[in-house]
């Protein structure tokens, strides 16, 4: 048995738990009030395997990491009313930013209790051996994900493998530095996102249309590719279209790109690893989907000008159709009744204002339509594998496979093929087809950031322009906040504040 201290026995964040638990002045023994297993038994290993699941269904999973990948990149305004998500659009961010703080609190969160599970579950009586590898397996993707997410969101961030749920005098030193650690090394960071992929790929099932909305060997490949195309002076190209080719394993290009986001093609062979949109405790996807489309009150993540226009220029009418959707086509193609009553309550005049966009012409990002609680959300799919592919294809010099690889996208699509003339131009139209392929899907801030030097990516994002009421094309005021040290997020005050062992990230 484990002495477990109630004050610390469920922690909600490793790094906002008050100090004064681990400071109290009375003696250890005092505090110590019952005892109890990491792990109870079986029953308890599957719930806390489905927590974690649970807890993707939350507004910190489906919107925040879109805020960061497209509202301060070049897919969407912020939107809404919510002066954090003003903040991050502007490249303004404060270290008191609470979406910031929520998004540092909830990812580590889930790394705890995967934690929980890498280093108990085999303690566990009552499970097969094979079932123990899978829950595991599965927490140490989730992991690697969720430090994958934080490195590309912050940099150097303190790497916690352990799960605190015991102290006592002999441990005391040693909890107190695993709860308050220092930053890591990027490549330390990536090194661990590695060994828990390799594991993962080895101790999960097999990709398929229903396995990808569960933790699945695709999911480990898919992220290996990206992770090897991201790590910074280690980027690998020939592991990326390796790990590339193993998550494509199975999957195919749904036929029709708007199956993608219908609601009536959930579980389809192009998903790689999905968020099951499925009903939960928390409310599960609806709130944040209900953010982006209809008009009962002001939208966030509003489709940009920058975006709407690539589409236009494109002739990509196809994913144009899917991806956005205005206010005065909404009332046609969805009329307000059965599912969609209430969701358009002033259509064709949206009942807001907007510095960007006419009211009797509003857009809506369409890709999140479905205004109840399962819409899947894609955090691999074979379109955007096939582009990082090429991406790999193009760094190794080959650029009329990779163009193949863009062109395969593009002909879903009725769009006709491309062809490099040399690196830059592959560069440019790969991000390009990233662009119209996967914009709110939170992949177009990193995009940028791995594709360019962050000067390139300054002065691609400062060029955005927009139209105001009177018709013109104009610059963003705030343009200029953009800099190199904004290309990451501030340590949130609070964990600073919590942590005397945590050092703020460079220029804030």
């Amino acid at each position: 048995m484990k002495i477990t201290k109630i004050k610390i026995a469920v922690i909600s964040s490793v790094f906002l738990t008050s100090c004064s638990d681990f400071l109290d002045t009375k003696p250890i023994t005092e505090q110590i009030q019952q005892e109890q297993e990491p792990i109870t038994g079986p029953e308890d290993a599957e719930n806390k395997l489905g927590a974690i699941y649970t807890q993707l269904g939350v507004d910190r999973i489906v919107f925040d990491p879109y805020i960061v990948a497209d509202v301060q990149s070049d897919v969407a305004y912020a939107g809404g009313d919510n002066p954090n998500n003003f903040q991050q659009d502007e490249h303004r961010t404060l270290t008191t930013n609470a979406n910031v703080l929520r998004d540092w609190d909830h990812y580590y969160n889930i790394i705890f209790r995967c934690n929980i599970l890498i280093n108990n579950i085999n303690n566990v009586n009552g499970l097969s051996e094979g079932r123990k590898k899978e829950i595991k397996g599965a927490a140490h993707l989730f992991r690697a994900y969720f430090y994958f997410l934080m490195a590309r969101t912050w940099g150097e961030v303190p790497i916690v493998t352990t799960s605190v749920t015991s102290v006592n005098s002999e441990n005391f030193d040693q909890i107190y530095r695993d709860l308050f650690p220092q930053k890591s090394p990027l490549d330390d960071i990536y090194n661990l996102i590695v060994q828990d992929l390799e594991y993962a790929k080895d101790n999960t099932p097999e990709c398929s249309d229903a396995s990808s909305l569960r933790a699945n060997r695709g999911g480990a490949f898919a992220l290996l590719a990206k992770v090897y195309a991201t790590w910074p002076g280690k980027q690998d190209w020939d592991k990326v279209i390796q790990y590339s080719d193993l998550a494509a394993e199975g999957r195919t290009l749904v036929p029709v790109f708007d199956h993608l986001f219908d609601g009536q093609h959930e579980a389809n062979s192009e998903g790689i690893w999905v968020v099951d949109g499925y009903d939960q405790p928390l409310g599960g996807p609806r709130i944040s989907i209900n953010l982006y489309f209809g008009t009962q009150y002001k939208k966030f993540n509003t489709p940009s000008h920058a975006l709407h226009q690539a589409y236009l220029q494109e002739n990509d009418q196809t994913r144009l159709a899917s991806t956005i959707l205005f206010s005065d086509e909404a009332a046609a193609k969805y009329p307000n009744t059965g599912v969609y009553a209430g969701v358009f309550e002033s259509v064709p005049v949206v009942p807001w204002s907007d510095p960007y966009w006419p009211s009797e012409k509003f857009p809506f990002a369409h890709k999140f339509r479905i205004p109840k609680n399962n819409q899947n959300l894609y955090w691999f799919r074979l379109a955007d594998i096939l582009l990082l592919k090429a991406e790999a294809y193009m760094n190794k010099g080959d650029l009329a496979r990779s163009a193949e690889l863009v062109n395969q996208v593009r002909r879903r699509v009725n769009l006709p093929a491309l062809s490099f003339d040399n690196k830059q131009d592959a560069v440019n139209k790969i991000l390009r087809e990233r662009f119209l392929e996967l914009a709110y899907e939170g992949h177009r801030w990193h995009d940028l950031k791995r594709m360019l030097s962050p000067q390139e990516m300054i002065q691609l994002l400062q060029s955005e322009k927009y139209r105001n009421k009177e018709g013109n094309w104009v610059s963003f005021s705030y343009s200029s906040n953009l800099t190199d040290y904004r290309l990451l997020l501030p340590i949130p005050q609070v964990a600073l504040d919590t942590n005397p062992n945590l050092v703020q990230n460079s220029g804030y």
